[in-house]
């Protein structure tokens, strides 16, 4: 569940970027096309605590309107940590095979997938 909610609420499965033959090279520079230079600053701390929150949300059993810019930002430094850890296109690619195009998790989560 906590996947399913980081494809959509990252951005990964609206990602038209990415694509099997994406080196690291172009996926740092996609990094930076959707991050700016603010990914290259994401560290361990950053990772976790992020983690740690969306995992706070989920634990809920929904995320509320309320909480919604605070999860896809987590959900952002989450996929900046990718980035940083030069898995952004695999996490990408892992995103759109296992839950993008499942209509349970599309129905639960695609309402993440769209910038607020």
């Amino acid at each position: 569940e906590v996947d399913a909610f980081y494809c959509f609420g990252s951005g990964h499965c609206n990602n038209t970027q990415v694509t099997l033959d994406t080196t690291v090279p172009e996926s740092e520079e996609i990094c930076t096309d959707i991050f700016g230079n603010e990914w290259k600053n994401v560290g361990w701390e950053d990772f976790r605590s992020s983690v740690k929150a969306v995992l706070g949300l989920m634990s809920e059993g929904y995320i509320s309107s309320a909480a919604l810019a605070d999860a896809k930002s987590n959900t952002g430094v989450l996929a900046m940590a990718a980035c940083a850890q030069g898995n952004f296109a695999c996490d990408n690619i892992y995103c759109k095979e296992n839950y993008c195009d499942n209509p349970s998790y599309r129905r639960q989560y695609g309402w993440a997938a769209w910038a607020l």
